[in-house]
Order: C-alpha cells, then structure tokens, then sequence
C-alpha cells in the first residue's frame, strides 16, 4: 500500500511541475553565448542583448523573431532580473 501510494503521489508531483511549468516563466533567457538568469542585472543584459524591443515599468521585452517567442524580463527595483516569461507563439 505505501508503494501504491508513493506512485500516486510522484505521478501528481510530476503532472503538476509539467503544468506549472507551462505558464511562459523561464529562468534563462541566451544572448549569443551569454546567459541571462535572475539575478542579473540591467547593464550586463545591455551588454549581452544589445537594446530591448521595448521597455516598460521595470519590465524590457526581447522580440526575436516570428519563429521564437518574445522574452519579457521583469527586474526589481535594484535593477537585477527578477523574472523571465516568454509569450506563447501563436
């Protein structure tokens, strides 16, 4: 009985990770041969990344392309990334 449910509970672990996972949030983004993840900050994403497409209230949003989809990076008020999302493609 305790294997039956361990199962259970490692097959909804997993099937919860696999739709968490799904939401656009993402805690890398590459630039070139540079790895943007949180915690960096503003002037290494400049130097990485060159200018964003657009910037707004501590959000700059990367458009790469109709093949790939744009890359929002959300910073905190110290100007260190916070958060990576990417808009779903349609």
């Amino acid at each position: 009985m305790k294997g039956a449910c361990f199962l259970f509970a490692a097959i909804t672990l997993t099937a919860a990770s696999a739709a968490l996972a799904g939401d656009g949030s993402d805690s890398e983004f590459r630039c070139g041969q540079q790895l943007v993840d949180l915690g960096s900050t503003k002037t290494e994403v400049l130097q990485w990344c060159g200018e964003p497409t657009e910037k707004m209230d501590g959000e700059w949003v990367y458009v790469r392309g109709d093949t790939e989809p744009a890359i929002t990076l959300h910073f905190e008020d110290d100007g260190t990334v916070n958060r990576i999302s990417a808009a779903p493609l349609d």
